[in-house]
C-alpha cells in the first residue's frame, strides 16, 4: 500500500520512468496499490483533472489557516494525470483517487487526502456506502489509507506560522 508521494517526479517524465523501474521487482510480483498525495495531485492554475471532482483545499474554508492542498505547486502541474495513467484502482470508486478491495480478512480503503472528504462530498458518500457494505464476518478488519492525516494540530508546521 502506497498512499501518495509515489516517486516525487513532479512533472518529470524521466523521474517517473526511473521510479517505475525501481518498483518493478516488487510491483510485478505483488499488488502495488496506490492513491495520490500532494506531489501527484496538487496544483494551482488551469489543468486537467482526471478525478472529475472539483478542486478543494482546506485553506479555502473559513477559519482555516493551512497552506496545503489544491492551490499549491506541489505536483508541478501533474494534477494526477501521470499517476492515473500508470496505476489502476479496483473500479469500485473513483479510479486511483478512492477505491477499496478485500485481501484475506482485511477490507482495505484507499482515499485521496487531496479531495474533499467532508459530508456532502462524492468521496464521503462513496465511503459511507463502501463501509456499510463490508461483511465484517468475512473481513473483520478494516484498514483505511490516505496520504495526509485527517486530524492533526499541525503544530510546528508552516501553516501554523501564518
Amino acid at each position: 500500500l502506497h498512499p501518495g508521494d509515489l516517486g516525487y517526479a513532479m512533472g518529470s517524465g524521466i523521474l517517473w520512468d526511473v521510479y517505475m523501474e525501481l518498483i518493478e521487482p516488487i510491483a510485478s510480483r505483488v499488488p502495488y496499490m496506490v492513491t495520490v498525495g500532494n506531489h501527484e495531485y496538487d496544483y494551482h492554475g488551469p489543468h486537467p483533472n482526471p478525478s472529475g471532482e472539483p478542486m478543494w483545499a482546506p485553506q479555502d474554508e473559513p477559519g482555516h489557516a493551512g497552506g496545503w492542498g489544491i492551490g499549491t505547486q506541489d505536483s508541478r502541474g501533474e494534477c494526477g494525470v501521470p499517476t492515473a495513467a500508470r496505476f489502476d484502482g479496483t473500479g469500485n470508486g473513483n479510479g486511483i483517487f478512492w477505491y477499496s478491495f478485500d485481501e484475506g480478512l482485511v477490507h482495505v480503503v484507499m482515499l485521496s487526502s487531496e479531495h474533499d472528504w467532508r459530508p456532502g462530498s462524492a468521496m464521503y458518500a462513496w465511503l459511507q456506502a463502501d463501509l456499510a457494505a463490508v461483511d465484517r464476518s468475512a473481513t473483520p478488519w478494516v484498514v483505511l489509507n490516505t496520504h495526509r492525516m485527517m486530524y492533526t494540530t499541525q503544530l510546528g508546521e508552516e501553516g501554523d506560522k501564518a
